[in-house]
């Protein structure tokens, strides 16, 4: 009996100190067991390919979307391996059936292009066969789980970054990745017309995972790497129920890049109330501009020295093991130790952020509050600041004009403006039309001052200008008056109503 009990117990603690799963060999996975969904699904208010009819039928060209869908799940099967993760990327614009052959030849060139760049042909075969942790199709549990978007960078494929995928479905998150693919091919070309079609691409991801089971449609987040990270910046902008963005190494921070899309102001979010966390490399890869601008939101930076761009991915850091004896780019074979470090950091803290921010988890909030090394982490340069209370919207700027008068709004506009110069404050037809109600009821005074703030904000409009001078032709400064009206058709020699009032004049 003793020798039973003895046997029983020895099983007992076999199984307890295997029943924790390890992704990939990086990661201990949490409570959560993980089911993947492939969804391909259509986008029918764009088109991929020119329209076409033959025999008769009209070739569905609406724009393919491949979603990786990670979940928690409650029932066994067979694990995935990275290779049938590299598979996925065979479907991602074209959803006929892949065949086996198809499969084959695509590893087979994978390997050989690896091999090529001095890889070990045998490493690569168990690189590609390592274990995964999510099982597809597998049944989800019950309850409702927060859902996160992941962007992946330009160009790269909607498993990209698998491990840290499954390793948030394990700690009950739902994770939904996409593919950024050009308007009419697989690659796209990073021109400015590729960003619009990212952003629909993430917005229809949004709106399609809203009737996903289990989805907790009040808990939105935003994940993503180098260009989807600035991607999704562009996303939330127009998003408020994004609650948090997190950053791998995000070329929302290369000025030539930022420049590209200044014009969509992505450093103005429309949910002040944002989190965000910045992973990144060292300050010459990349700059601290969105941290620097971004002040209404709790922010987080960790910077991880000594390590190349592509280490926030499960993708490089699953490749740096295809090497034996050297790896690319001249670095030595002690530098896998410390990708894998990092990968394990970056993991570890886009948890904690999703928890804290997501969750409402206080225990997570310590850990990014604390620094690197209370939480037993090294080699990591860390910043954290508090947001600020946000500025009104244009709605209630304008609302205070009308209610504690134009003095109190001006104050509030030259106060946000010695921090924010990008805040939106109020839009022009707004303002514009105050400035007349004013104008109308006799308060000449607190009209020129509205349409100063206008002319102030908005130097290129000629309709401010020409709402400027006929507020001072009405107040007697003819001077004034001539010098407005003449900006007005400086910039629209067409406006025939200044003209008259200078004519007059």
């Amino acid at each position: 009996m003793k020798k039973i009990f003895v046997f029983v117990l020895l099983v007992g603690l076999f199984l307890t100190a295997n029943s924790q799963h390890t992704i990939f060999s990086y990661v201990a996975t949490g409570p959560n067991k993980v089911g993947l969904k492939i969804i391909q699904a259509y986008d029918y208010s764009r088109t991929f390919y020119p329209k076409t009819i033959e025999n008769g039928i009209v070739r569905n060209n609406a724009r393919p979307i491949q979603l990786l869908v990670w979940y928690p799940a409650n029932s066994d099967g067979k694990y995935l391996s990275y290779k049938d993760y590299l598979i996925t990327g065979l479907s991602e614009v074209d959803f006929s059936v892949v065949t086996n052959d198809q499969k084959e030849r695509f590893i087979a060139n994978h390997k050989r292009v690896f091999v090529n760049n001095g890889a070990d042909a045998n490493k690569i075969d168990s690189v590609l066969s390592r274990e995964c942790f999510a099982v597809q199709d597998s049944k989800a549990i019950e309850g409702k789980f927060p859902l996160i978007i992941y962007a992946p960078g330009g160009n790269e494929r909607c498993f990209e970054n698998f491990i840290l995928c499954e390793y948030l479905a394990s700690y009950g998150y739902i994770v939904a990745a996409i593919a950024l693919t050009g308007q009419e091919s697989q690659l796209m070309a990073f021109e400015s017309t590729d960003y619009e079609t990212s952003v629909d691409d993430i917005s229809f991801v949004i709106s399609y995972m809203h009737n996903f089971p289990n989805v907790d449609n009040t808990k939105l987040g935003l994940m993503g790497f180098c260009y989807g990270s600035m991607i999704n910046t562009l996303v939330a902008n127009r998003n408020s129920n994004v609650d948090v963005m997190v950053d791998l190494f995000g070329a929302i921070n290369i000025k030539n890049t930022r420049d590209d899309v200044e014009k969509n102001r992505f450093h103005y979010l429309k949910n002040p109330k944002l989190a965000y966390l910045q992973l990144a490399g060292s300050i010459e890869e990349r700059d601290s501009y969105f941290i620097e601008n971004f002040l209404y939101g709790d922010v987080y930076q960790a910077r991880f020295d000594n390590v190349s761009h592509g280490a926030f991915t499960s993708n490089y850091v699953a490749r740096n093991h295809y090497f034996k004896d050297k790896l690319p780019n001249g670095h030595d074979f002690a530098y896998t130790d410390t990708v894998d470090a990092c990968y394990k950091n970056v993991c570890r803290y886009t948890l904690e952020m999703f928890n804290a921010y997501i969750k409402n988890d206080q225990s997570a909030l310590r850990f990014l509050n604390s620094e690197p090394s209370e939480n037993g982490i090294s080699y990591l340069q860390y910043f954290k600041r508090k947001g600020i209370t946000a500025p009104p919207t244009p709605d209630q700027f304008v609302k205070i004009a009308r209610t504690e008068g134009v003095g109190k709004a001006k104050q509030i506009y030259n106060d946000v403006r010695s921090t924010d110069k990008y805040w939106k404050l109020f839009k022009e037809n707004q303002m514009n039309v105050l400035g007349y109600q004013l104008l109308g009821n006799g308060n000449i005074d607190d009209a020129i001052e509205v349409f100063t703030l206008i002319s102030i904000e908005y130097p290129n409009s000629w309709n401010a200008f020409d709402s400027l001078g006929e507020a001072w032709l009405k107040k007697g400064n003819k001077e004034l008056a001539k010098k407005y009206l003449e900006k007005s058709v400086d910039l629209l020699p067409q406006n025939t109503h200044a003209i008259e009032l200078i004519k007059q004049l």
